[in-house]
């Protein structure tokens, strides 16, 4: 399979559908698996505790991939991520990874991403004249 289209479908398989898949997980990411994110590392454990959270607090998920190139075992992508959570908010990432995948797993991932609140459910209490 093309290491570009296997990305894209891990990530979604993660992260839009509605179930939490710690098998799957486990299965596509390496035992010493780590992620470098806007200066903070997970490993694996920590990647999948993160998921969870993720799913916990998500209604709905969708990943807007804008380019994704291959080189070796080395996948760049630059995605927007929108989001519709819980408590009304809807937030989107933009991101740049650097993925790399050794044996056939994704074996740690260099990222980049800015927030935005695209809306929000938070009511000023200011009442302006």
């Amino acid at each position: 399979m093309n290491k570009c289209k296997a990305i894209i479908d891990v990530f979604k398989k993660i992260f839009e559908t509605p179930e939490f898949d710690e098998l799957y997980l486990r299965k596509s990411f390496s035992e010493d698996y780590f992620l470098y994110y806007n200066g903070k590392k997970l490993n694996l454990e920590e990647f999948i505790l993160n998921v969870k959270l993720v799913k916990n607090r998500i209604v709905r998920i969708k990943f807007n991939f804008k380019n994704v190139i291959a080189s070796g075992e080395t996948v760049f992508a630059n995605y927007n991520v929108f989001a519709d959570k819980k408590d009304g908010t809807t937030i989107m990432y933009k991101v740049i990874s650097e993925i790399h995948i050794k044996r056939g797993v994704i074996h740690y991932i260099d990222e980049l991403s800015q927030r935005s609140i695209l809306k929000s459910n938070y009511k000023s209490t200011f009442i302006i004249h």
